[in-house]
């Protein structure tokens, strides 16, 4: 990058968490309110989230490349996420990234939608770590 040119400004995202009894919690981002649960019983519980994130950024990437790159014949992207937690501390060690691809695409169309999908922005964060700051 040459010097002179300016920093992109951060593109912030905020999303808010309200625990109002044990063990039940209401998250919004503005624009949509979804209830969960810490053991998973009424909702979906944090660690189901940022599976399901991964999933989405996964799939949401395969589809715009093809878009972008003149996939034809790409009919659908499903995408399974399956975390394993292990513990102490309780974290997840590993998640397991399943892509499939229905659609009549070609070989190297095929093999180039998976590679793309290891580019989206939650894989690249999770890969390389995030600079938590609590305030």
């Amino acid at each position: 990058m040459r010097t002179n040119e300016p920093l992109a400004a951060p593109h912030r995202r905020t999303v808010s968490a309200t625990s109002s009894e044990r063990g039940l919690f209401e998250f919004t981002n503005g624009a949509v309110r979804v209830q969960s649960s810490r053991d998973g019983d009424q909702g979906v519980r944090a660690v189901d989230l940022l599976l399901a994130s991964l999933a989405m950024c996964v799939a949401g990437t395969v589809r715009a490349y093809a878009e972008h790159h003149g996939v034809d014949g790409l009919a659908s992207v499903s995408v399974d996420v399956t975390g394993e937690e292990v513990g102490p501390p309780t974290r997840l060690a590993t998640a397991t990234i399943a892509i499939r691809l229905d659609g009549e695409v070609s070989d190297d169309d095929r093999a180039r939608l998976l590679r793309a999908g290891a580019h989206c922005k939650i894989h690249t964060t999770l890969s390389r770590g995030v600079d938590v700051q609590f305030l």
